[in-house]
């Protein structure tokens, strides 16, 4: 379960939601530089109770954000693809 998104006011900023394999969600902001160039920003929210999770509420709220994401993505059909500077789009 995944889904990543375009921020409205900038296309080179995403937020990303995933599940990892042991069914933690990693919550990621990446923005995308001149030639590529990508800074990452994590932070991870475990299970419960095997990972220790300390914040069920929040890791409940990320897997509705997820498909909220999803839903949106399918509504604006704005693709997900990474960032690429020579895109014709590039604004800069």
């Amino acid at each position: 379960m995944s889904a990543e998104r375009i921020g409205d006011m900038d296309p080179k900023s995403r937020l990303r939601i995933y599940r990892d394999a042991e069914g933690d969600i990693i919550v990621q902001v990446l923005q995308f530089g001149r030639q590529g160039l990508l800074t990452v920003s994590e932070v991870e929210y475990c299970t419960m109770p095997r990972g220790g999770g300390r914040s069920p509420n929040t890791f409940e709220a990320l897997l509705k954000v997820i498909e909220a994401m999803d839903r949106d993505n399918r509504i604006t059909n704005i693709p997900t693809e990474l960032y690429n500077p020579r895109f014709d789009s590039d604004p800069e």
